[in-house]
């Protein structure tokens, strides 16, 4: 919230590219916002470090809840009747997920042949994504941007639960792992597109 808040301050013609984040990374708020996103991603990690993926990153996505409050009493509006309904459904999509899905512990750390897999898949919807957002402006750039900006970072949280596995291995094999790696690759594309 107190990125998008930082971001949406600045005109328009400059809210592209590196000289986009130059400017965040001078801003207070901004940088609030990503203390904040630090703290919150070694939270995450302590708990993949402990639970399900399948359980954990459910459980996240609840963060939009507070974002909306938050978000309307910093500019000092109400939270939108749809964004409340929204807010509602999500809620009870992810309590009956949680409750009826039975979501199982899965691998602490995926084979490369699944990662390559998933590569393969995500690829061309993350250039799609990419694309659009290069050449349009306003909502459709927002929404294509911030598709791929997830899509990376539910990549990262799996890189984050394979890495978090590794830390139990020792430093030799936590090095010459491939996933530290990809790990900060994906971690810095998702925080650019963001």
């Amino acid at each position: 919230m107190l990125q998008q808040s930082a971001a949406a301050a600045v005109p328009i013609e400059q809210a592209r590219g590196l000289a986009l984040i130059r400017r965040l990374v001078r801003h207070p708020r901004w940088l609030a916002g990503m203390a904040a996103d630090v703290a919150g991603y070694a939270a995450e990690g302590g708990a993949l470090a402990l639970g399900s993926i399948l359980v954990v990153q459910p459980i996240l996505a609840t963060t939009l809840l507070f974002a909306l409050p938050l978000s309307a009493a910093l500019s000092k509006t109400r939270v939108p009747r749809a964004d409340a309904v929204w807010a509602a459904l999500l809620t009870g999509g992810l309590a009956t997920f949680l409750i009826a899905g039975h979501p199982t512990a899965g691998l602490d750390r995926a084979p490369l042949d699944r990662w390559l897999v998933a590569a393969a898949a995500l690829a061309p919807i993350l250039a799609v994504c990419v694309g659009v957002g290069a050449r349009r402006a306003g909502p459709r750039r927002a929404l294509s941007l911030g598709v791929a900006a997830g899509l990376l970072f539910g990549a990262m949280a799996g890189l984050t639960k394979s890495v978090v596995n590794l830390l139990g291995g020792g430093i030799v094999e936590f090095l010459t792992s491939w996933e530290p790696y990809a790990l900060g690759a994906v971690a810095i594309a998702g925080l650019l597109l963001q």
